[in-house]
């Protein structure tokens, strides 16, 4: 093999070697603080009122883009937030049931996921 051979091998296993680097940081970083990089873990918040025979309406979200924790903690925290909503996401089923004490517009419920970033893909009235 002459030298031009030898400096490509080495250049291309550099590149290779700096590529896996990247990766397993990245791999390492999504295990430990979330896909979202959030760095701080998103601490959950409810309302003071948490019993569900109070909320007489029903919604179930369909939700992209939920991948960790943190991605249910601040869709159920931003839900939380709002006057006479209480919320129940599922990262798995990607999906949220928002439970409201008054009837609620599909538009206002969207707004509050949308809003974050995450995309409503299906919207149903629940009977409870």
């Amino acid at each position: 093999m002459d030298q031009t051979g030898i400096i490509s091998t080495v250049v291309i296993s550099l590149i290779i070697l700096v590529i896996l680097i990247i990766g397993v940081r990245s791999m390492i970083r999504r295990a430990t603080t979330g896909c979202c990089g959030a760095g701080d873990e998103i601490k959950p918040i409810y309302p003071e009122d948490r019993d569900l025979s109070h909320y007489p309406y029903c919604y179930r979200l369909r939700v992209e883009g939920i991948s960790c924790q943190n991605c249910v903690n601040r869709i159920q925290n931003a839900f939380h937030k709002q006057n006479g909503l209480y919320a129940r996401v599922n990262r798995h089923k990607k999906e949220a049931v928002v439970y409201a004490k008054q009837e609620q517009t599909q538009d206002v419920l969207e707004k509050v996921v949308t809003s974050l970033g995450y995309q409503v893909t299906g919207f149903t009235a629940v009977d409870k």
